[in-house]
């Protein structure tokens, strides 16, 4: 059995050979660009073998200038729609990419995308209920901007990649695994 066909047929509630495995690990990458951090994904990949290949970039939202961490409530009015294919979502996307392009097609490839409240909460800390009590619309504004935001790169990620145009998927429709 294929790593594939076993994830898909977990996913699907079937029997498999045995359980799908794969290792994972928060990555920092502040100081990193989209080279290195395809580069430490594959090497770690290339280390444990798994099943599937989680990829989780850390850096995803950015934030208004000025504010990395909300320091009053006001922060959320400031919240922008992200265009999905710049700042830390494109560096995302091109690292997703590079990786699934690296790696064989029987490999499926998992990118972790945070909550919007996830992200909220980073941004905020532990100032979110404060706000959430004072600003609540505010701060549901925010968040829905954030939502926004967050969807953008899937819908991105879940459109077939060109490159892998030579090496389609077995069922002939793209996966987004």
């Amino acid at each position: 059995m294929t790593k594939r066909e076993r994830l898909t047929r977990v996913f699907r509630g079937e029997k498999t050979d045995r359980v799908p495995v794969s290792i994972y690990q928060h990555s920092t990458v502040h100081d990193r660009g989209v080279d290195e951090f395809t580069e430490y994904t594959l090497k770690f990949h290339r280390k444990f073998d798994p099943d599937y290949v989680k990829v989780m970039y850390d850096e995803l939202y950015d934030t208004p200038v000025n504010f990395q961490f909300a320091q009053d409530s006001s922060v959320w009015e400031l919240l922008e729609p992200l265009n999905p294919h710049k700042g830390g979502f494109g560096r995302y996307l091109e690292s997703l990419k590079r990786v699934r392009d690296a790696i064989d097609h029987d490999t499926p490839v998992i990118a972790t995308i945070f909550s919007p409240l996830h992200i909220a909460v980073r941004l905020a800390w532990s100032r979110l209920p404060e706000d959430c009590r004072q600003a609540e619309n505010t701060v549901v504004k925010g968040l829905s901007t954030i939502a926004d935001s967050t969807c953008a790169p899937v819908e991105a990620a879940r459109r077939p990649p060109t490159t892998r145009a030579s090496n389609p998927p077995s069922t002939g429709r793209y996966s987004p695994l």
